[in-house]
């Protein structure tokens, strides 16, 4: 496949963009889900996709509110339009232009860290300067200092119960947060040396005081005016309460509880194994959940298009072969693989496409439902006559045409899922169909009687 390179550039901004897609669709939209997000208010969560193949390519829009431009001119909603040579998208402030391109390596968008990547590495970073691969653990309730009485202890347990989880949820946020901005400002500063490297970080501490109350930037401040070497030292004892773990298992678990800081509001202790052991047993429960629900769902999408006749997206790859959750678990968490996280965002983006899809068709097929009892639509039953005679006729053809749709829950279905709902449903989820068939007009349609198609051979093992 010929990769479709996309350049965006904004109206009053110097910045462009350009990144590169091997796979057809390329959602675009205000959602992070999408392949190409532009966030603006302006842009709708699911404003609208790009169909592409070997020989050309095309843009729908996704019905989005403030609608698309190409080459000035207003897109149709849910209808692709062909892309030609130098075409130009525009929504609202955004130009999008295409090219095709077969070496497109140095355009893949850069990798999101995830939260735990960010502390791991500013957790690596500050022990390996300070405490010389000692581990420290947490202060015991004596050494940190206990409620001055019983008392105290009961108020502060009643003011707390009720708001703990709501605590939890903004300071699990708010650390996040942090994370975010100390990586953005540490790639600021990654190219400065020196007297410069100090003077910006001294002018953000000016600009954002809130800095200075925050010890890893105060580290970084420390760092920033002095050598490597003269950094270098034996390590600095302990503060008062806090015990070093010491030995071959101390960076283990130096890694797991950097994971749990990175994701829960208040870090376990993780000083026996059996703290560790439910800390990992809630790692394993939440990732087979997580693992029995994405196979359910893919698999429920898979029928849906079965059973409609619709052209469903047909992923590749064993994300979509596997048929448990220890199949699918055992490909998304193998260290040897690269990119599998996109690949499991693309698929729940295609899950989100399915539900607006969705939507979309049921309103053409409504849409459809009602036409077929329009006034054109019954004047057409009834041959022309005297208009004495020909009113209790179109009301006759009224009643009989009603009654053939209502009286038969196989006719409504077979209009509402008809091929009204399936061009639409095909457009949304940039399914093209096949050389030599219309959209909507496929061999296999909506039939209320036929039964679910089931695999009669067991699928592969799925690639590792």
């Amino acid at each position: 496949m010929i990769a479709l390179v996309v350049t965006v550039t904004e109206e009053g901004s110097s910045r462009t963009e350009r990144l590169a897609f091997m796979k057809s669709p390329v959602r675009i939209g205000r959602g992070e889900l999408n392949d190409l997000a532009l966030q603006e208010p302006f842009v709708s969560t699911y404003h609208g996709l790009i169909q592409f193949d070997e020989h050309e390519a095309r843009y729908v829009d996704l019905g989005s509110l403030n609608g698309s431009l190409l080459d000035g001119e207003t897109v149709q909603k849910n209808a692709p339009a062909l892309l030609g040579p130098g075409a130009e998208v525009r929504i609202g402030t955004f130009c999008l232009t295409f090219e095709r391109r077969s070496h497109p390596e140095h355009l893949v968008p850069p990798r999101h860290m995830t939260a735990f990547e960010m502390k791991a590495a500013s957790s690596v970073r500050l022990i390996s300067d300070d405490s010389g691969g000692a581990l420290p653990v947490a202060p015991s309730e004596e050494a940190a200092g206990g409620p001055a009485s019983l008392d105290a202890a009961i108020a502060a347990g009643e003011a707390l119960a009720g708001a703990m989880v709501d605590l939890d949820l903004y300071y699990t946020s708010y650390r996040g947060t942090w994370e975010h901005l100390r990586a953005a400002l540490e790639r600021l500063v990654a190219g400065l040396e020196g007297p410069a490297r100090q003077a910006a970080l001294e002018r953000m501490g000016a600009r954002y005081p809130a800095l200075m109350t925050e010890p890893q930037f105060l580290t970084l401040l420390g760092m920033a005016g002095t050598a490597p070497s003269s950094r270098a030292g034996p390590p600095r004892p302990p503060p008062a309460g806090i015990s070093p773990i010491r030995g071959p298992g101390a960076d283990a678990l130096l890694q797991l509880r950097t994971f749990c800081e990175s994701y829960l509001p208040v870090t376990p202790d993780l000083a026996t194994s059996a703290e560790i052991q439910t800390v990992l047993g809630r790692l394993a429960a939440g990732f087979e959940a997580f693992g029995r629900s994405f196979v359910e769902l893919r698999q429920g999408y898979e029928e849906f298009g079965k059973e409609m006749g619709v052209r469903t997206v047909h992923g590749e790859g064993a994300l979509y072969r596997a048929r448990d959750a220890r199949q699918l678990l055992a490909y998304v968490l193998d260290p040897r693989g690269e990119g599998r996280d996109g690949e499991l965002q693309r698929a729940f983006a295609e899950f989100m496409i399915h539900q607006v899809a969705l939507l979309r068709g049921v309103v053409e097929g409504a849409q459809a439902l009602v036409a077929q009892l329009s006034p054109a639509a019954i004047s057409t039953r009834v041959r022309q006559s005297a208009w004495r005679s020909r009113a209790p006729a179109l009301w006759k053809a009224y009643e009989e045409r009603f009654h053939e749709i209502a009286d038969e829950d196989r006719a409504v279905s077979a209009i509402l899922f008809g091929k009204e709902f399936a061009r639409a449903y095909s457009a949304m989820v940039g399914q093209q169909a096949p050389e030599g068939e219309p959209d909507g007009e496929g061999p296999t349609r909506f039939d209320p009687e036929r039964q679910p198609e089931h695999e009669s051979e067991p699928e592969p093992e799925p690639e590792r």
